[in-house]
């Protein structure tokens, strides 16, 4: 018989929460469901009323019981679980295609994953990127909404060649009633005038890497002759805003274990007034940056005063969106679940500059994960069926953690890579995402609590940026 966790209850600070593992739904509660919630399947009623009378009023320990096993009856505690039964097995049409454009880069970012490419400085040709749009739309079957993603490397190298295949997309897609959105993620450094205008025109969007304060950052992401790359994608950054809603864009930063104050680093980026920024663990396995288990416990200290700063923000009218916190807060709101992370494999894939197709960007130029090529199609579903098989249920590990349909299971290209095992989570992600999971709860219930009026309007009227 299965017994999986079905309850979580934790504090952050101020506050008591309570989960129910299988719905995904949150309570706020208080000391004394705290302390029943603790013991309601070991011992009778009677006894949790004897055991609390001591420490609480009678009357409101019988009460919160009252409730506890209202909820229980109603199947919002202790629920069950909606996915015991579920099966995926049919493969998803592609809608998005991240399209390798540059195998080359004008940075020497010292954590980057892009060295495991081809040692050959390769641009994408125009016959691969078009093949590549003719695999997305015949690939694509009754989806309308399709997404090409321009990656690298770093993809403005070969801005000709977005060129192209924008405009090749485009055509292609009025003939097939397919609508194409585009994005582009840069290290910044090329952005100009003209690129921009593109960039508007096409209705882009954007993701800009910056590691936070230039101290950081110009160690982390120098030039190939080694100075700093800061100041021109500080720069680049203002041309951006300037475009306004035209444009929207994120700034996505890494940090390594010689950098561990997301705090600052999230911070320094909201005062440069960027309204959208993403912070995530440099994957790596070089052993001076990756993050280890050991760093965890100061790594959670930084995203705690994080929490506590981003709160301040928010009160204050200074919205700006921290991806993984509002990410939660969202997900809280909206009491939604998932199995899977994202669509690798399936719905999502990549292309290398050559034309051959991967499960994912992380893992281009990697043989063994070849799925196929852009001019004869998919050669190997087993790898395709291997992606399609790591959702939650199949992932024992994912199924006794409480947060298993919170989280989705984690980015299968890090368990691959940590532990050479798609089933097998990478236990640092695991735990960050527990940690900032029980960070968005808090700062959800103490933004609802603070201010009302400003909850109601966010949650309403969707996040408004000032």
């Amino acid at each position: 018989m299965e017994v999986y966790p079905k309850l979580h209850t934790f504090k952050v600070k101020d506050k008591q929460f309570l989960l129910d593992a299988n719905s995904g739904i949150f309570y706020e509660i208080n000391e004394i469901v705290y302390s029943i919630v603790d013991m309601i399947n070991e011992v009778s009623n009677d006894e949790i009323i004897d055991k609390l009378s001591s420490r609480y009023s009678k009357q409101e320990v019988i009460r919160n019981l009252a409730v506890i096993n209202k909820l229980i009856e109603a199947d919002e505690l202790f629920s069950k679980d909606r996915y015991k039964d579920f099966k995926m097995d049919t493969l998803s049409p592609v809608s998005t295609l991240c399209l390798n454009v540059s195998h080359d880069c004008n940075l020497r970012c010292t954590y980057c994953f892009g060295e495991k490419y081809d040692q050959e400085k390769k641009l994408m040709s125009p016959e691969v990127a078009e093949r590549s749009v003719d695999f997305l739309i015949k690939n694509s079957k009754d989806q309308t909404n399709l997404s090409l993603s321009f990656f690298g490397g770093e993809p403005l190298l070969n801005f000709k060649e977005i060129e192209h295949t924008v405009l090749y997309a485009q055509a292609e897609g009025n003939k097939h009633g397919k609508e194409f959105r585009f994005h582009v993620t840069t290290n910044g450094t090329l952005l100009n005038s003209r690129i921009i205008e593109f960039l508007v025109k096409n209705k882009f969007s954007l993701i800009i890497s910056l590691d936070g304060p230039k101290e950081v950052n110009d160690i982390m992401r120098p030039f190939a002759n080694g100075k700093g790359s800061y100041g021109i994608i500080c720069r680049n950054i203002k041309a951006v805003q300037a475009m306004g809603d035209a444009l929207p864009f994120t700034v996505r930063s890494t940090f390594t274990r010689k950098h561990l104050e997301v705090d600052n680093l999230v911070m320094h980026l909201a005062g440069l007034g960027i309204k959208d920024i993403s912070v995530e663990p440099c994957a790596t396995t070089l052993e001076d940056l990756q993050i280890r288990e050991e760093d965890l416990s100061e790594l959670n200290q930084h995203y705690d005063l994080l929490a506590d700063k981003y709160l301040g923000e928010i009160l204050a009218g200074r919205y700006f969106s921290f991806f993984h916190l509002k990410q939660m807060m969202d997900q809280v709101h909206s009491k939604t679940s998932k199995l899977v992370q994202c669509g690798a494999g399936q719905g999502y894939m990549a292309v290398g500059a050559d034309g051959r197709l991967y499960p994912c960007h992380r893992l281009v130029g990697q043989d063994e994960y070849v799925i196929g090529d852009v001019f004869n199609g998919i050669s190997n579903q087993n790898i395709q069926r291997t992606f399609l098989g790591a959702h939650v249920r199949n992932k024992e590990k994912c199924m006794q953690c409480w947060a298993r349909y919170i989280c989705g299971g984690g980015c299968n290209a890090y368990a691959l890579m940590f532990n050479k095992d798609i089933l097998q989570p990478y236990e640092v992600e695991c735990e960050l995402m527990k940690h900032r999971i029980e960070l968005g709860v808090y700062l959800y219930a103490s933004l609802k609590h603070k201010n009302p009026l400003m909850f109601q309007n966010i949650y309403n009227e969707g996040w408004k940026f000032c």
